[in-house]
């Protein structure tokens, strides 16, 4: 029974609360007194992940940048293979993807066969894609003509044009465009002017008469003879005392470090940028691997040559206005336009001086002397007026090499038919119409050099065969079609005469033409003169012609040119 009357407890609050036991009451005045109390705040919710939430955005975003790049690169390797103007030839066939036909300019002559030659319409013209850039191949001299008077620009490619910085450097006369190349360009120019020139005669003629004594020598008892590669010996030896008043030596010791470095270079830059583009020592030249130590071996032996003959002439007080020198380091050094010359500039350039002087002159002489060997009746005809002109004493001066029209015929028709350089470029810089066909600004032109000049859109039926009468009537190493776009007459035969056309580029043509053009046709004239005044050249039993391929820039004949070399009688 409970202690109160009514089995209830009294409380302050109205509720009333049964009580069925004394626990019960106890445990009833405790909730009570936890209900009284007042309510704790509200625990605050934990805040977000701030460090994961970071992580998920950038994640996100890095997807969409790679889903954006794919997309990309879709698109760019779809568009390698896809033509750009219609109306004209695209060879989607020899395509592949990003590199578009790349891959056939390995060997710029024969791969610019088949583009620019077999693919091409009828009027001589093709379009392509070479690394996703638009390209466009011209053969007709008209079309050439346009091309070239349109842009001296050439818009670099990096995967390849890092590989002739590495060669040259950035900045040799070839490499550069716009101002800076119009400034050395002018600095040039003036190396080669007349009264230079005059005064390199002599060490021509001293460089070619101890050549020519060496192949006679070597020549007897019937023994062949490579004439390109005993041509470098002497071609190298005439660049150094012209070009820099140093004697490298090479034809009476047979050899040079600058001669083998030049082989392997201009034959590895080939392989670089056209054969294995995508190999580790391409891509990444820094590392060491053994081709790219080699390639920097042979680099520092050209780079430290050039850097030896300036230091010496530093030496010798002879820089600048001596008359010890006669040579075009000192024409340079003496031009206005030297004082904004940077060292890196000067080396690039004596550089470029030297591979041009040694190596363009030696390809186009072998390709002329055999050319003389495969038609006896020519050279013959070249030795009586060698003969005619040097008179009894057989010495050449500056007067007498503009009288050897013949032989300046017989070395321009080998150029035609074997340019040193298959193939130039250049960048449209504004659009181009060609037989109504509009090419925009950024298109490359593509001029394959080689095919141009054995075309018979340009010079007939009889294109590869070897007249040196189709120059007879023309200004020494022209072609007569003004490489500077001059207007000239053609062909004795008065085809397009009074039109200039541009159907020989063995010095390229229009304001890049050779800036040593007529430095060359002096010495390979020189050069001719008393190699076939004082040889005689013949081939050797079943000698094939020669084959051609590239090399770097330039092309060379793959076997070599083996020829039979004896004294020449002096009654003609």
């Amino acid at each position: 029974m409970s202690i109160f009357p009514s089995g209830k407890f009294p409380v302050e609050s109205s509720v009333e609360f049964p009580v069925a036991s004394l626990g019960q009451e106890v445990a009833a005045a405790h909730m009570l007194n936890f209900m009284k109390r007042p309510l704790p705040p509200p625990t605050p919710a934990p805040p977000p992940d701030v460090e994961w939430t970071f992580t998920t955005v950038l994640a996100a975003l890095a997807l969409v940048l790679l889903t954006g790049a794919l997309i990309s690169i879709i698109r760019r390797l779809k568009s390698t293979t896809l033509p750009f103007v219609k109306g004209l030839p695209f060879p989607a066939h020899l395509h592949v993807p990003f590199f578009g036909v790349a891959h056939l300019l390995g060997d710029a002559i024969e791969g610019t066969r088949l583009l620019s030659v077999n693919e091409a319409d009828e009027s001589g013209i093709v379009t392509f894609k070479l690394m996703g850039t638009n390209c466009i191949s011209v053969l007709k001299a008209e079309h050439v003509r346009k091309v070239l008077l349109a842009s001296n620009f050439r818009a670099q490619i990096p995967m390849l044009q890092k590989h002739m910085n590495n060669f040259l450097g950035p900045k040799a006369l070839v490499q550069l465009m716009h101002e800076e190349w119009k400034l050395h360009r002018r600095m040039m120019t003036k190396s080669f002017h007349w009264q230079s020139l005059e005064g390199m005669v002599p060490d021509m003629v001293t460089v070619s008469n101890a050549f020519a004594d060496l192949l006679i020598l070597k020549g007897e008892g019937g023994e062949k003879i490579d004439i390109f590669q005993a041509l470098k010996l002497a071609t190298l030896d005439t660049i150094g005392l012209t070009a820099f008043g140093f004697a490298f030596n090479t034809v009476r010791d047979g050899a040079h470090p600058v001669a083998s470095a030049f082989e392997y270079l201009l034959d590895e830059t080939t392989r670089r940028q056209f054969v294995s583009p995508l190999s580790l020592s391409s891509i990444f030249t820094w590392l060491p691997t053994p081709s790219n130590r080699r390639f920097w071996k042979e680099v520092t032996v050209l780079r430290s040559t050039i850097d030896a003959i300036v230091a010496a002439r530093s030496k010798d007080g002879a820089t600048t206005s001596s008359s010890k020198y006669n040579d075009l380091l000192k024409y340079m050094l003496e031009s206005k336009e030297a004082s904004t010359l940077s060292a890196q500039a000067l080396s690039d350039n004596l550089l470029t001086f030297l591979f041009g002087g040694f190596d363009t002159t030696s390809i186009a002489l072998s390709y002329t002397l055999y050319l003389l060997a495969r038609h006896p009746a020519e050279q013959r005809a070249c030795a009586v007026e060698i003969a005619s002109v040097l008179g009894k004493d057989g010495s050449i001066t500056y007067e007498s090499v503009a009288a050897l029209k013949r032989c300046q015929a017989v070395i321009s028709e080998a150029l035609r038919l074997y340019p040193p350089a298959p193939v130039t470029v250049r960048t449209l810089e504004s659009a181009l119409d060609l037989d109504g066909h509009l090419f925009p600004a950024g298109t490359m032109a593509w001029v394959p050099i080689w095919w141009i000049q054995r075309s018979p859109l340009n010079w007939g039926d009889d294109a590869n065969e070897f007249r040196p009468a189709r120059f007879l009537d023309l200004p020494c190493g022209d072609g007569g079609d003004g490489a500077d776009g001059s207007e000239m007459p053609l062909t004795s035969e008065g085809k397009r005469s009074g039109t200039s056309l541009l159907r020989t580029l063995a010095f390229s043509g229009g304001q890049r033409n050779c800036v040593g053009q007529r430095f060359a046709m002096i010495e390979a004239t020189v050069m001719l003169a008393i190699l076939v005044r004082d040889c005689e050249f013949k081939l050797p039993e079943g000698h094939p012609d020669p084959e051609a391929i590239s090399s770097g820039v330039v092309q060379k004949p793959k076997a070599g040119i083996q020829l039979l070399v004896q004294k020449r009688g002096r009654e003609l």
